[in-house]
Formats: C-alpha cells, sequence, structure tokens
C-alpha cells in the first residue's frame, strides 16, 4: 500500500505549502503596519489554536464522511483562507482569515493520520515517518516561495496559494484516488460487524472470584483500572511532550525571522533561516519511525 502512504505524505505536503508562510510574513507587518511583538504572538497564538483544538472534534468527522476525500477538501480549504491574508486590512481580519485557515489543517491531520496508518498496518511507525516528512517537505518550502512570491507581488502575493491549493488537490485526486479507494479511505469509517458474541457479565469481579472452580487471576496481572491509569499517564506524557516541541519550534520559527529581519547585517535571511531549521526535521522523521519499529515507540520517544 505505498501509494495510500504517498497519498498522504502528498496531502500532507500540500496542507503545509500553502499554510506555513506565516512567519515570512511577519516582519512585512511590524516594518508597514506597525505590529508589535505581541500582536505577531497574538496572530501565532489563534493560527496555533485554529489548528490543534478542534482536532479531537473534528476526528468525529471521520466516521461519517470518507477519511480521503477530507484529506482533499482540507488542502483546497487552508489555501482558499491562508490565501487571503494578504488581504486582511485590519488585525481582527487577519486573525479571522487565520482562524479559518488552522480549522483546514486540523480537519485534515485526524484525516491524514486514519491514511497513514491504514498504509501499513504492521509497519506504522515507517507510514507514519513518510507522512511526517511530506508535511516536513512543504513546512520548508512554504518560506521561500511566499518570500519569492510577495518579493515580486508585496503581500497580495499570499493569493498564490489558492492556485497551489487547487493543483495540489488535482494532482492528488488523480493519483491518489484509485489508492484511496483500494484502502477503503473513500468510504466513511464504520465500525465492521464482527460475530456476535455474549454480552460481558454484569456480575462484580469478587463475586466471580468468590464462585466455587472460578479461576484465580494470575499473580501480578494489571487490574483493569490499573491499565487505565497506565494509558492515562502515557497520554498525558505525549501531550506533555508535543507541547515542550511545539513550545520552542514556534517560538523560533516566529520570532527568528524578526530577529534576522531587525539585523540588517545578517548574512542569512529569514527564508532561508526558516529552510534550514524545518527542513533539518525530514531526517529525523524518517529515523524516528525506522527506529520505533525496531525499538519500540517509548525509547524512540524518549530519546
Amino acid at each position: 500500500m505505498a501509494a495510500v502512504a504517498l497519498f498522504a505524505a502528498g496531502g500532507h505536503f500540500g496542507i503545509e505549502l500553502v499554510s506555513n508562510f506565516l512567519p515570512i510574513v511577519y516582519p512585512i507587518l511590524v516594518a508597514e503596519a506597525g505590529f508589535s511583538f505581541a500582536r505577531v504572538g497574538t496572530v501565532t497564538l489563534v493560527a496555533t489554536l485554529g489548528i490543534t483544538l478542534p482536532q479531537p472534534l473534528l476526528g468525529l468527522v471521520l466516521k461519517r464522511f470518507a477519511a480521503g476525500r477530507l484529506v482533499l477538501l482540507a488542502v483546497v480549504w487552508c489555501g482558499l483562507f491562508y490565501g487571503a491574508v494578504g488581504l486582511a486590512p485590519q488585525f481582527g481580519w487577519l486573525l479571522f482569515w487565520v482562524a479559518l485557515g488552522g480549522l483546514g489543517s486540523a480537519l485534515f491531520h485526524p484525516a491524514g493520520a486514519v491514511v497513514a496508518a491504514a498504509a501499513h498496518r504492521r509497519r506504522r511507525g515507517a507510514s507514519m515517518s513518510i507522512f511526517s516528512v511530506g508535511g516536513n517537505l512543504g513546512a520548508a518550502l512554504s518560506p521561500l516561495l511566499m518570500a519569492a512570491v510577495i518579493g515580486w507581488q508585496g503581500l497580495r502575493g499570499t493569493l498564490v496559494t489558492v492556485p497551489l491549493a487547487l493543483v495540489m488537490a488535482a494532482l492528488l485526486w488523480l493519483a491518489g484516488g484509485r489508492a484511496a479507494a483500494a484502502g477503503g479511505l473513500d468510504r466513511p469509517q464504520r465500525p465492521s460487524a464482527g460475530p456476535r458474541t455474549a454480552p460481558p457479565s454484569t456480575k462484580p469481579a469478587t463475586a466471580a472470584r468468590a464462585a466455587p472452580g472460578a479461576p484465580l487471576p494470575a499473580a501480578g496481572a494489571p487490574t483493569t483500572a490499573t491499565a487505565a491509569a497506565t494509558g492515562a499517564l502515557a497520554l498525558a506524557l505525549i501531550v506533555l511532550f508535543a507541547m515542550t516541541r511545539a513550545w520552542y519550534q514556534v517560538s523560533l520559527t516566529t520570532y527568528l525571522p524578526l530577529w534576522i529581519a531587525a539585523h540588517d547585517g545578517a548574512r542569512i535571511g529569514p527564508a532561508q533561516a526558516l529552510f534550514v531549521l524545518v527542513g533539518s526535521l525530514p531526517a529525523g522523521s524518517l529515523l524516528g519511525g525506522a527506529l520505533s519499529d525496531r525499538a519500540g515507540r517509548w525509547p524512540v520517544v524518549l530519546a
């Protein structure tokens, strides 16, 4: 199912290509519109919240709509609303367009993850790393592309994301539509109806153990409550790790271009710096995915 993995990675590439250029716009807004660092941080906050907070809710949409089609819709959605960023007449409108664009990215990531996970059910680490690499490449190229277009057309050049998104969606539809259909990703993700089994016993566990002839639990076997607590702790740690990584990565990508723009003697431009910073992520994604299939996920996460 390599075609399915490439379909997911291509969608991730497209969504990041049309949405990861905001740090390039910030120095222009500071110089021409008098934006403060606080306003720049507010835009980044709204963009980040728009991408992250709706994801659990939008993930429920996958039960009613096809994951493959949601990938295409999300790419076009992001291209349309992020393209309007350069035309925002006021700060409020800028926040509005950024928030709506973030919703497209929030819709994409659960759908894209479903597609990527379905590509290879035995080597999900490798599949997810390919999915991540597609997004990393798009995020790295987005500042370079937008810097060139804005240098030529000014802030209205952000509209280039509209045709880009449409072209990307068309290419994904032509190249990956059959692959998505082969994987069942062009249909709503409904639970399969398996063989009917007897309903679980409603008797308390203590009563079951007290019954004559009932088998005793194995020594040291985790109870349901222990397993639930372990799962909750694992989820909390993953969320903490993700928040920590996002904190310093988003801080760097937001304010590094402003720092470089403020130092005229810098030998590297903001777009080139972001390309190097974000462009280094694919190597880690590929390595981490391969290692997680061999050494386990938690050792790789901790390392």
